[in-house]
């Protein structure tokens, strides 16, 4: 008889329990907010407005590379398992490498400001085996010498 006295002891409790967090909220809710007329004025929103964007305000870099890689000759390239091997051979990767960039940069440098800039147009460019450590190299008749960019040193040759 205890276990059930104790346990409508503990029904008994959480009903008054529940009705007493019941008959809080109904009071609060009759108090807040408070009944009767509401005062203020209704002001239209000020929403931020930004002018269009214009032609101005958009400058593009380079898109040479991105106009390379929507031809149809890239697509090609990038399928192609005989151009990936190449492309990740160290020759390749030393001949494309950032010295020799940079060794042309100076170079371009050097010629822009301490000598005479010589550009020639509509000249044909002669491609020529110069020597097994140098290889391959093209002459442009105008300057009358060879393009140093062009020149496929081998460093294996002695």
């Amino acid at each position: 008889m205890t276990g059930t006295t104790a346990n409508n002891r503990k029904y008994l409790m959480s009903g008054a329990a529940f009705i007493l967090v019941a008959a809080g909220a109904y009071g609060l809710g009759r108090v807040y907010p408070p009944l009767g007329p509401s005062a203020g004025t209704i002001a239209p929103s000020q929403r931020y407005q930004a002018p269009q964007v214009g032609e101005g305000d958009i400058t593009l870099g380079d898109t040479s590379v991105p106009e390379l890689m929507q031809t149809d000759a890239f697509e090609l390239m990038v399928k192609d398992p005989n151009f990936r091997a190449l492309a990740a051979s160290p020759g390749f990767q030393a001949l494309a490498g950032q010295p020799r960039i940079d060794g042309a940069v100076s170079l371009a440098k050097k010629l822009v400001d301490d000598d005479a800039l010589v550009i020639p147009i509509a000249h044909p460019v002669l491609p020529f085996f110069i020597s097994e450590r140098l290889g391959c190299g093209f002459v442009q008749p105008a300057l009358g010498a060879v393009d140093l960019l062009s020149l496929c040193v081998d460093g294996a040759a002695p």
